[in-house]
């Protein structure tokens, strides 16, 4: 994938309910592993699986990387190649995103909830998930505390 003139090496892989009935087609939920793991690696549990199956809503694992030599910041490429992904007119149009970060995951998914916000006027954010938050970069009060965005009623 091609962001800004730089490769990004993205992968998804989908997850649905056992029983195929999904509760709405325009909701969906973004699972981001943590590094240095993988989308399609095995890590003993079954999280989007689990996630597909109790919100009864198509689930992504997603991975987005900067490969090579690249400019700017990898966190702001990887979190536009997401967005790209989910502005995708290859699958339906979803309107409400929930996200579920593991790990390192969790800045991405900040700053993708804080970008939908601000940016796509026709997709609501529905939550933010954390599994053992950490990240290696700065962040803002706004995104530490990500509460901002969950319900509308709290933005700056």
């Amino acid at each position: 994938m091609n962001i800004n003139g730089n490769r990004v090496h993205f992968s998804a892989q989908e997850f649905n309910p056992k029983d195929g009935k999904i509760k709405d087609p325009e909701e969906v939920v973004i699972f981001l592993i943590g590094a240095p793991l993988r989308v399609s690696a095995s890590i003993g549990w079954e999280g989007p699986e689990s996630l597909a199956e109790q919100c009864k809503a198509k689930t992504y694992s997603v991975d987005a990387r900067p490969v090579g030599n690249f400019s700017g910041n990898a966190i702001d490429l990887e979190v536009a190649a997401i967005l790209k992904f989910l502005d995708d007119p290859d699958h339906p149009k979803f309107k409400k995103v929930t996200f579920v970060a593991h790990s390192v995951g969790f800045p991405k998914v900040l700053k993708l909830a804080a970008r939908i916000e601000e940016e796509e006027k026709d997709m609501q954010v529905k939550g933010v998930v954390g599994m053992n938050p950490v990240g290696f970069y700065p962040q803002g009060k706004a995104e530490i505390f990500a509460n901002y965005f969950a319900d509308g009623a709290n933005q700056p």
